[in-house]
């Protein structure tokens, strides 16, 4: 026969604080403090933390890899990249399943947005060999990109991977440009266009020109 165990209150092992409370009759679980440990892949409508990385040194091309599976569809990063010079780009291609750098012309995006002493600005292709997160970014103090990018229809056959974007940067010490954009990978320039399926799972980031800065940061979640 099985037995039941029937609990209001789990408390710290002086007896001090509740550190699990189970409600009665709804039985939901309130956790006071959860310090550390991993969410259970079964478990639905969580974002989940990933992967953080500081670039340690300056880089010409910063790879990120390991970061996509298929235990996720859907993922957030947010990216700082600080650059060496004047006057750069900051571009973004995916990496195979096996790491390696994918170069094809499946890149298409579109970007628009308002600079402070500038009026507006949009940029837009298609067939492209990476995706152009920014341009013009400037070097100097607080002139860095900050952006959240959210991607959709990683490793989800049929589907192409898309991303979106919000940013901040400067391309000089004047101006701040805000900055909405969108981009996907597989369909091709061509009409009608291609379908390109593709297994992902990580990132390279890299500049037009001169090297991503060391400070520069990533942190990773992955959503259900």
């Amino acid at each position: 026969m099985a037995s039941v165990l029937q609990v209001a209150t789990i408390k710290d092992q002086g007896g001090n604080a509740n550190a699990i409370e189970i409600a009665n009759s709804s039985a939901n679980v309130t956790i006071n403090n959860l310090a550390g440990g991993a969410i259970g892949s079964a478990v639905t409508g969580v974002m989940n933390f990933i992967h953080q990385e500081t670039a340690s040194s300056h880089q010409t091309a910063w790879t990120v890899d390991n970061i996509f599976s298929s235990t996720y569809e859907n993922y957030m990063v947010f990216l700082n990249i600080e650059a060496t010079g004047d006057g750069e780009s900051v571009k973004m291609r995916l990496l195979d399943n096996s790491g390696n750098q994918l170069n094809g012309a499946y890149y298409n995006a579109a970007s628009s947005g308002w600079r402070s002493t500038n009026n507006s600005i949009d940029h837009h292709y298609e067939g492209g060999n990476e995706w152009d997160l920014a341009r013009y970014l400037g070097f100097g103090g607080g002139e860095a990109y900050n952006g959240t990018l959210t991607f959709s229809g990683i490793n989800t056959i049929s589907r192409c991977i898309a991303y979106r974007q919000s940013a901040q940067l400067r391309p000089t010490t004047e101006e701040v440009t805000h900055l909405h954009g969108a981009g996907q990978y597989g369909s091709g320039a061509a009409n009608p266009p291609t379908q390109q399926e593709q297994t992902v799972r990580g990132l390279r980031l890299f500049l037009s020109a001169n090297q991503i800065q060391s400070g520069s940061k990533i942190s990773v979640y992955g959503i259900r």
